[in-house]
């Protein structure tokens, strides 16, 4: 990072985590879509991920997100996406067509 960053920058002492940030912002304004991911009501997520797994994930985010680590907020968010796809989210753009 040396190569990339101000040496200021680099060892500065007031970075923080935005990890609780982002799974709070994920629990408080898209709860809903949570719910949709968990029910996983098309089959589709369930073919290529353990449910169980997931929906153990978004519990345990929904419990504390202050305390849930940022690399499993980020891969439920990306699960996200891939379930609001057209054709993967019941009543997506592809179904609707």
């Amino acid at each position: 990072m040396a190569d990339c960053l101000p040496g200021q920058v680099l060892t500065r002492q007031d970075k923080f985590d935005f990890a609780p940030r982002l799974a709070a912002g994920i629990v408080r304004f898209h709860g809903d879509l949570l719910d949709e991911i968990a029910a996983d009501r098309t089959g589709r997520l369930g073919a290529v991920l353990d449910m169980a797994a997931l929906r153990d994930g978004i519990d345990r985010m929904r419990r504390n997100p202050a305390a849930f680590p940022g690399r499993e907020a980020m891969m439920i968010w990306r699960v996200a996406g891939l379930h609001l796809l057209p054709g993967v989210a019941p009543g997506g753009r592809a179904a609707a067509a």
